[in-house]
């Protein structure tokens, strides 16, 4: 799961309360593209065709746009798509992404007794030929003090559980 950043001041920026009293609906726009763009890992890239998805309306995805584009939120790219002004100031980038999860998933596998994709310890079952009577005595079950230190086999343990 990938997560997006707002400033918690985000509501008093000037630009934000610019482009709020310009178009309210743009500001929802806006959230919705740094969101799509870290979910995505699109670096703040706004297509084109997903703002037309997001808005169908034309009259009301341009108004959206220009007020994004002239409040300083949008800066227009040379391919008519859009990025969000300093995403990648509160966003990590694709590639920040991409090595975190390298050095991440290196780290795990080097971790013993760890599974590469988990912080959890592998579950183990125990021997009963090793264990020999302490398993039938920690199951506290029949045959606890049974000879030999073989475990009752109504006492034996299935799937890990006691």
């Amino acid at each position: 799961m990938s997560w997006a950043k707002l400033d918690d001041r985000f509501h008093g920026n000037r630009k934000v309360r610019k482009a709020w009293k310009a178009y309210p609906a743009c500001i929802g726009l806006h959230v919705m593209a740094i969101t799509n763009s870290a979910q995505h890992e699109l670096n703040g890239r706004v297509d084109p065709e997903w703002i037309e998805d997001m808005i169908p309306h034309p009259l009301a995805r341009r108004k959206a746009v220009a007020t994004l584009v002239e409040c300083g939120l949008w800066d227009p790219t040379i391919d008519g798509a859009y990025l969000v002004h300093d995403y990648l100031i509160f966003n990590p980038s694709r590639e920040q992404l991409e090595s975190k999860r390298e050095k991440d998933r290196i780290r795990k596998a080097k971790s013993h007794g760890f599974r590469a994709d988990s912080a959890r310890p592998v579950p183990t079952r125990p021997d009963p030929e090793s264990q020999g009577s302490n398993l039938v005595a920690l199951q506290g079950g029949e045959g606890a003090n049974a000879g030999a230190g073989q475990p009752s086999p109504n006492n034996r343990m299935e799937g890990g559980a006691a």
